[in-house]
């Protein structure tokens, strides 16, 4: 059970996004910034998705001086949607788990 759930953490968290391909680009001398890490994804949303933060923006443009705009963008979407199956997968077990009654030896997988 907890390894289930911590795999969904894994998956929620682009941890298991990483193991498959960890996305890195140069940043300047000895500066190296990992792509499709939690924190990049988090500068994304909050200097152009959400809130459009100024001082968030010029790192953001920074990203987007390595790599094209819309292949970034690809990148951060799915990002969003692994976030999105995680939640979807842990609310479906607690609706099986609601619907089961004790006793049925019901099987789930997460």
């Amino acid at each position: 059970m907890c390894a289930s759930f911590e795999r969904q953490k894994e998956i929620f968290s682009g941890e298991e996004f990483q193991q498959q391909v960890k996305m890195t680009a140069s940043a300047g001398p000895g500066t190296e910034a990992v792509l499709n890490s939690e924190a990049t994804f988090q500068l994304w949303l909050n200097a152009y998705e959400y809130h459009r933060d100024e001082r968030k923006k010029a790192a953001k443009d920074e990203l987007h001086a390595l790599l094209p705009f819309e292949w970034l963008r690809a990148m951060f979407v799915s990002m969003t949607m692994d976030r999105a199956l995680a939640v979807i997968n842990i609310a479906n077990f607690i609706r099986f788990l609601e619907q089961s009654k004790p006793g049925e030896g019901r099987q789930f997988r997460l």
